[in-house]
C-alpha cells in the first residue's frame, strides 16, 4: 500500500510540474502579444513588415514599387517602443533628421493574427491600419 502511495505522489509532482512548466511557454511565445514580425499591405505595390523585439525595439521595413523605374525601393526604420497592454497603446520612440520623434498608437484590435493600429503614419490620425502576423 506505501509503494502505491508513494507512486501517486511522484505521479501528482510530475503533473504538476508539467503544468507549470506549460504555462511559462504559453506566455512566452503562445502566438498572442505585440512580440512578433507583422505585415501591412496596402496594394501589390507597396507593404511593410514590421518587427516588435522583446527587448522593446522594433524595426520596420517598408517596401515600394515603382513602376517607371521597374524596381523596388525599400527602408527601414528603427526605434523602441513601450506597449501598455491595459490602455491598448503603443508610443513608438525614433530618430528623424537628428530629432527624437514620439508617436503614441491606440490599439484597436490584439489577437493571435491582428494587431489594427490608429494613427500609424503621421498625418493620418483617422486612419486605421491592420496589420497581419507572419
Amino acid at each position: 500500500m506505501e509503494k502505491i502511495h508513494k507512486l501517486f505522489l511522484w505521479s501528482l509532482l510530475a503533473v504538476v510540474m508539467f503544468s507549470f512548466s506549460a504555462c511559462s511557454d504559453d506566455d512566452e511565445g503562445g502566438g498572442t502579444g505585440i512580440v512578433s514580425t507583422w505585415e501591412y499591405r496596402q496594394s501589390s505595390e507597396y507593404y511593410e513588415i514590421v518587427q516588435f523585439r522583446a527587448d522593446g525595439t522594433y524595426i520596420v521595413e517598408e517596401h515600394e514599387y515603382y513602376n517607371s523605374r521597374n524596381e523596388w525601393d525599400t527602408a527601414t526604420e528603427e526605434g523602441t517602443y513601450e506597449f501598455d497592454e491595459e490602455a491598448m497603446e503603443l508610443t513608438i520612440y525614433y530618430y528623424w533628421n537628428d530629432r527624437l520623434i514620439t508617436r503614441t498608437c491606440p490599439v484597436l484590435q490584439l489577437t493571435s493574427d491582428i494587431l489594427e493600429l490608429q494613427n500609424w503614419w503621421s498625418g493620418y490620425e483617422d486612419r486605421s491600419f491592420i496589420f497581419r502576423r507572419v
